[in-house]
């Protein structure tokens, strides 16, 4: 896997580059570097990679309406007021 592919997987996927260091345990650096192709990157991390992207194209996230600004704020309303009732109980 190259750097451009290693992006692309990363983009398909949603993560930034130093969200899968943190999950890799990584140095932010070290993966930018394989962003680079210096080094490339490692043949565990490209195969897993690949395969997370693959299941992304599969299954994409359901196409969901937008929801109108009022109606998150009335929920929002609505949970604050449950809360504050649950804490003067």
């Amino acid at each position: 896997m190259d750097g451009s592919e290693l992006r692309e997987c990363l983009e398909t996927i949603g993560w930034s580059m130093r969200h899968l260091a943190t999950v890799l345990g990584r140095d932010e650096t070290t993966v930018r570097r394989w962003g680079r192709d210096a080094p490339a990157t490692p043949a565990q991390v490209a195969a897993w990679l690949a395969l997370l992207a693959q299941a992304h194209r599969a299954a994409p996230p359901p196409a969901m309406a937008q929801e109108p600004p009022q109606a998150r704020a009335s929920r929002g309303r609505a949970a604050l007021a449950d809360r504050n009732r649950s804490r003067a109980s």
